[in-house]
C-alpha cells in the first residue's frame, strides 16, 4: 500500500536523511516527486525491492510530509486520489525471459520437426487451422496452428516481435499468467476467425498469439488511465489510439496477412488480460503460480500436438 509517514522500512536512509513516503507504484512516485519539485525541497528518490522511496534530509521532513499530505488531500477533494485502491500496479515482475526462452524454444523446435516430416506426418495438414475443421471439432489445431510457419522468415517475424510483447504482457501478468493469456489469447483468436472466415479459410502462424500480447498491453494501459471527469479526452484515449496504430502498422500487410486473426487474437488477449489486472501482485509473483502456468501452457501445446497428429494417422475427425 503506497503510504507518506515513517514507519518500519525495508530500504534504511543514510544518517541525517528520513523516508517520507513509499509506493510500488512508479506513477505515483512521479507525482510525489512532482510535488517536492515544485516546493523546491531537495530530495532523492531511490527504489529498492521493487518500491520507490522519496527521502528527504531530516530537517526537510516535517515541510516534505506536510506538502505531501496536502496535495493527497487537494487530490482527495477532487476526486482524484493519487493511490487509488483500484488502479492495477506498476510493478514489474520477474521470470519473464524465461518464458521468451520457452517460446522460442517451442516454435523452432516445431519448425524443425515440421521440416523433417517427424513421424511420418505432414505437420501442416495436421495443424494448421482450418476454418473448416475448426468448426467440425477440430478445436486443437486453434493452438496447433499457432506454432506452424511458411518459411524462416516468418519464423524469424514471429520469433522476434512475439519476444518482444510477449515479454512486455508477462512483466505486466507475471511470466506464468502473462505467457498462458498470451497463448490462449492467440488459441481464442484463431477459434474466432475460423468462425468468421468461409469455411475454406486455412491459416498459420504466431502472430495471433503475438496480438493476443500486444492487447494484453492495451489492457493495461487502458485501466492504468485515470479515470477522472477532468482527464482530458486525448490523454483517457491515448492507449487504445496508440493500440490501433501499432495494429495497423504490424497487423494489416500484404494478401497473405490474416487481418481477421490478429484482430481477433488482440481482443481476446485485451479481455483475458482484464481480470488478472486486479489479481494481487502477491498472487501473480508467486512461484508455484508462475510455474502451473507455464506447465499448463507447455502441456496444451503438446497435448494439441499429440491429438492433432493421431487424428492424422487414424485419418478420423473429431467431433
Amino acid at each position: 500500500m503506497d503510504r507518506i509517514a515513517k514507519g518500519c522500512h525495508v530500504f534504511q536512509p543514510a544518517e541525517g536523511y528520513e523516508i517520507v513516503a513509499q509506493t510500488r507504484c512508479s506513477a505515483t512516485s512521479s507525482e510525489y516527486r512532482l510535488v517536492l519539485g515544485a516546493t523546491g525541497i531537495p530530495f532523492e528518490l531511490v527504489r529498492q525491492q521493487r518500491t520507490w522511496y522519496l527521502v528527504v534530509r531530516s530537517e526537510d521532513a516535517p515541510r516534505a510530509l506536510a506538502e505531501l499530505g496536502e496535495y493527497q488531500r487537494e487530490e482527495s477533494a477532487t476526486g482524484h486520489p493519487s493511490s487509488p485502491v483500484d488502479a492495477p500496479s506498476s510493478i514489474v515482475r520477474t521470470g519473464s525471459l524465461f518464458g521468451v526462452v520457452v517460446y522460442c524454444v517451442v516454435l523452432m523446435l516445431v519448425a524443425y520437426l515440421t521440416a523433417k516430416h517427424a513421424l511420418g506426418h505432414d505437420w501442416y495438414l495436421a495443424g494448421q487451422m482450418s476454418a473448416a475443421d475448426v468448426i467440425a471439432g477440430q478445436w486443437y489445431r486453434t493452438v496447433t496452428a499457432l506454432t506452424l510457419h511458411v518459411d524462416p522468415g516468418h519464423l524469424g517475424s514471429n520469433l522476434v516481435y512475439g519476444s518482444v510483447f510477449g515479454f512486455m504482457a508477462s512483466r505486466i501478468l507475471g511470466a506464468g499468467p502473462g505467457w498462458l493469456v498470451v497463448l490462449l489469447g492467440g488459441a481464442l483468436g484463431n477459434g474466432i476467425n475460423a468462425l468468421l472466415r468461409p469455411a475454406e479459410h486455412v491459416s498459420i502462424g504466431a502472430s495471433t498469439a503475438v496480438f493476443s500480447a500486444l492487447g494484453v498491453i492495451l489492457a493495461h494501459a487502458v485501466v492504468s488511465t485515470p479515470r477522472g471527469s477532468e482527464t482530458r479526452p486525448l490523454v483517457r484515449w491515448a492507449p487504445v489510439i496508440c493500440g490501433l496504430i501499432l495494429f495497423g502498422y504490424l497487423g494489416i500487410g500484404d494478401e497473405r496477412t490474416d487481418v481477421g486473426a490478429h484482430a481477433a487474437g488482440m481482443v481476446a488477449g485485451f479481455f483475458l488480460a482484464l481480470p488478472l489486472l486486479r489479481v494481487s501482485d502477491r498472487w501473480l509473483d508467486s512461484r508455484l503460480v508462475t510455474w502451473a502456468a507455464l506447465g499448463i501452457g507447455v502441456s496444451l501445446i503438446s497435448v494439441c500436438w499429440v491429438i492433432a497428429l493421431w487424428v492424422a494417422k487414424q485419418g478420423v475427425a473429431i467431433s
